[in-house]
């Protein structure tokens, strides 16, 4: 089975229907707000009411239903799957990004084919500017994350929570060049 993890509905209604598979819409913006996941319910938590603070009409029913229950499909994609993370290279999208690949890693058997599926160069839009044959071809020219550089991201989204640059930019030199955020 196939898994595409899409970084907003944005990408997800103009997603190609000549690609199959699972989409997952990853639809939080961690790069904004509080960070330290202690514990994930904790974590959420903590992100509802922040994003309540933006905006009064978000709902814990609402949060549930829309963030939630798709990070929670994230966590039991099954290990024999295959896994197409579908982020821009912005820091919006890289926080993201790294937060997945961390909840694909934590339980111990998680997907090992995992990709990295990067909007063609050259778009300033990213996948915005780019129609359903650009993003096919991105699609066929998804790069492999070795298990190595797995970790290595998962720990950039640890960093990243503890709000540890340093840590971050020594992890972020041990990244292979293509994946260097």
């Amino acid at each position: 089975m196939e898994y595409h993890i899409l970084n907003g509905d944005a990408l997800q209604q103009r997603f190609p229907d000549e690609i199959y598979g699972e989409q997952i819409v990853f639809r939080e913006c961690l790069v904004s707000g509080p960070t330290g996941r202690t514990t994930l319910p904790n974590f959420w938590e903590q992100r509802l009411a922040y994003l309540q603070q933006l905006d009064p009409q978000t709902t814990a029913e609402l949060f549930r239903e829309k963030v939630l229950q798709e990070i929670e499909k994230i966590t039991s994609i099954p290990a024999t799957a295959t896994v197409y993370c579908w982020f821009e290279e912005d820091l919006f999208c890289q926080v993201n990004f790294w937060t997945t690949i961390d909840l694909l890693t934590q339980k111990g058997t998680h997907p090992t084919n995992i990709f990295w599926v990067r909007p063609l160069p050259g778009f300033s839009f990213g996948y915005a500017g780019m129609d359903n044959q650009q993003c096919q071809y991105a699609f066929e020219k998804a790069l492999p994350i070795d298990s190595t550089s797995l970790q290595l991201l998962a720990q950039l989204a640890q960093a990243y929570d503890q709000t540890n640059l340093e840590r971050l930019a020594n992890i972020a030199k041990q990244l292979p060049p293509y994946l260097e955020p």
